[in-house]
C-alpha cells in the first residue's frame, strides 16, 4: 500500500467516527467513535513522520517542519474548536474536528509531491 492509500483510509475512518458519534442516537457511540478516531491518528502520525524522515537527505529538516505544523496544530485547533462549541454548540465543533481531518486527508493526497506520497510502505 501507498502512503497516500493509507492516510487517506485512516482520515476517512476518524471522519466516519466523528459523523457516527453525533448522528447515532446511542449513548455508546461516542465510544466508538473515540476507538475510530484513536485508531485512526495513531497510524497517521508515525507514518507521516516516517514518510517525512526518508524523502531526501533532509528529512531531519522536513521532520522539523512537521512538528512544527503539529505543535501549531495541537495549540490552535482545540482552542478554535472550542470557541466554535460555545458560541454554536457542539455539534458544530465536531463537524469542526471532521473538517481537520478531510483538510489532512487532502493535504495529503494533493499537495504531497507523488513520488513521496505514492511510496509503497513495507
Amino acid at each position: 500500500y501507498t502512503v497516500r492509500r493509507i492516510v487517506c483510509t485512516l482520515a476517512v475512518i476518524c471522519i466516519v467516527s466523528i459523523f457516527a458519534a453525533v448522528l447515532l442516537p446511542w449513548q455508546w457511540s461516542l465510544w466508538l467513535a473515540l476507538i475510530g478516531i484513536g485508531a485512526g491518528i495513531s497510524g497517521m502520525w508515525p507514518l507521516i513522520a516516517s514518510t517525512g524522515l526518508g524523502v531526501n537527505e533532509n528529512g531531519g529538516t522536513i521532520l522539523s517542519i512537521i512538528l512544527m505544523f503539529g505543535y501549531f496544530g495541537s495549540s490552535i485547533i482545540p482552542y478554535a474548536v472550542g470557541q466554535i462549541g460555545e458560541r454554536c454548540g457542539m455539534s458544530y465543533a465536531i463537524f469542526a474536528t471532521a473538517a481537520v481531518f478531510t483538510l489532512m486527508c487532502l493535504t495529503v493526497a494533493r499537495l504531497i509531491p507523488r513520488e513521496v506520497s505514492e511510496r509503497r510502505t513495507e
